[in-house]
């Protein structure tokens, strides 16, 4: 039970390890030490994870949920034909170098190589492009994302109301669909 057995992972991992107080109070560990919650991962026990981290007076920055089974509807990533894959490296001293993952058994789960921008389409859809595969619209290409993290430091920070006025949610239909 992750209730049960993450508070003792991280008291041991904070003795052992040691970390900081951030500015909001909450314990981080050393930089170089997190944990991965995989099993038993929804959005119910995301929420009570998420609590119990701040009730034993840990950050979230601690944690990393694994995106699988039980995240999204019963659906996993293969189901959904979508996974966060590395796509672009800089190495000091050689450069950037475009990185793809090109599996032999499921061409379906070949990434796109090169930096990706995000971009808004006439129609209101969004396109990914790569700088490999669309090198001349991808130099002029307006990116609908936004750096939120780089280099370990947080640039942005948004409240969740505005996240969800952002996404247009209707919090109460995913309370009565299960999904919040």
């Amino acid at each position: 039970d992750p209730l049960e057995v993450l508070p003792k992972i991280m008291n041991i991992l904070y003795t052992k390890f040691g970390g900081h107080t951030n500015e909001k109070g909450f314990k981080v560990l050393e930089k170089h030490v997190r944990l991965i919650q995989g099993d038993g991962v929804n959005m119910n026990s995301i929420k009570n994870i998420v609590n119990l981290f701040e009730q034993n007076g840990f950050s979230t920055d601690n944690i990393v949920f694994g995106s699988g089974g039980a995240l999204l509807q019963k659906f996993d990533r293969d189901t959904m034909k979508f996974a966060m894959k590395c796509s672009y490296v800089e190495i000091a001293g050689v450069g950037g170098l475009a990185v793809a993952k090109d599996p032999i058994t499921d061409k379906g789960k070949r990434n796109k190589p090169g930096r990706l921008k995000l971009v808004k389409q006439n129609d209101g859809s969004y396109l990914t492009l790569s700088s490999l595969e669309h090198h001349s619209e991808y130099e002029i290409a307006e990116d609908q994302l936004i750096t939120v993290f780089e280099n370990g430091k947080l640039l942005c920070e948004y409240s969740f109301d505005s996240i969800r006025a952002n996404c247009d949610i209707d919090i109460d239909r995913l309370d009565s669909m299960h999904i919040m």
